[in-house]
């Protein structure tokens, strides 16, 4: 029985994941919420953790910010009983940029922070990057131009040696 819940629940969550892409966020929230009691059912805590955590970009993108907020320590808490460090970092990323959009950017930045702590300790390149970009956004606003620059210059030097050229035209699109 369980394994059918998590399999009905990762279903549900992609399906979440591809009109959070097609930007039919209402639609995304609708799978996702579908798919909560199914992951909780299963007890499997990394699927919780993700479910909470696209609930949490969804209600940002909204700007939802109170419910985004909810989803993500929600997702953080599941993540620190796991083994899973990408999680926990990716999570704490999330809160980062959500604080950067509510412009309270030291606590962005805290945020941050303790996500590149444990970034660091994975050895995740683009994920890395990432961080380096949401802190150099806020150096940005914050009229640190030059700061800017070398965390942009940093993120553009581990997109490209990871391969990746999304993260590498989005930080050129940023740098512009």
């Amino acid at each position: 029985v369980f394994g059918n819940q998590r399999e009905e629940a990762r279903a549900l969550n992609n399906l979440g994941e591809i009109y959070y892409g097609l930007g039919k966020l209402q639609r995304s929230l609708d799978f996702y919420k579908q798919a909560l009691p199914l992951w909780r059912g299963s007890g499997n805590r990394q699927g919780l953790a993700l479910a909470l955590l696209n609930f949490g970009y969804t209600h940002s993108d909204l700007g939802q910010m109170g419910e985004a907020l909810d989803s993500y320590n929600q997702a953080l808490a599941l993540w620190q009983l796991t083994t899973d460090k990408r999680g926990q970092a990716v999570t704490l990323s999330a809160v980062g940029r959500l604080y950067s959009r509510m412009g309270e950017t030291q606590k962005a930045l805290d945020f941050f922070e303790r996500a590149m702590q444990l970034i660091r300790v994975i050895g995740d390149p683009i994920e890395e990057a990432r961080v380096l970009n949401g802190m150099a956004y806020i150096y940005n606003g914050l009229d640190q131009k030059q700061r800017a620059l070398e965390l942009y210059d940093r993120a553009l030097s581990l997109f490209r040696a990871a391969n990746y050229p999304n993260g590498e035209a989005g930080t050129l699109g940023d740098v512009g």
